[in-house]
């Protein structure tokens, strides 16, 4: 048996924290990037929660995919998300 990896590591993603967005609050890929943080913040997401795959996000929060890529991008530069390729985000 090998031991727990650091941190959480849920097999579902984590869908919980996803908020509707806010008129006149900035551009829609900022407003998914900022629910992130305040996710953590809040205890709602934690290190090593899976985030839903990028496309189903979109469809969920009713955005184009690129605007979910986009704000995946700005999380991963701000070294809030790690991507495991297929082991999820």
């Amino acid at each position: 048996m090998t031991p727990p990896a650091a941190g959480r590591r849920l097999k579902h993603p984590n869908r919980t924290w996803v908020r509707p967005f806010r008129e006149g609050a900035g551009p829609l890929y900022l407003q998914i990037a900022q629910q992130v943080p305040e996710a953590v913040d809040d205890g709602v997401l934690r290190p090593g929660d899976r985030l839903p795959p990028q496309r189903d996000l979109a469809q969920q929060v009713g955005v184009d995919l690129t605007t979910v890529t986009r704000a995946f991008a700005e999380l991963r530069q701000a070294g809030l998300l790690d991507a495991q390729g297929a082991g999820g985000t």
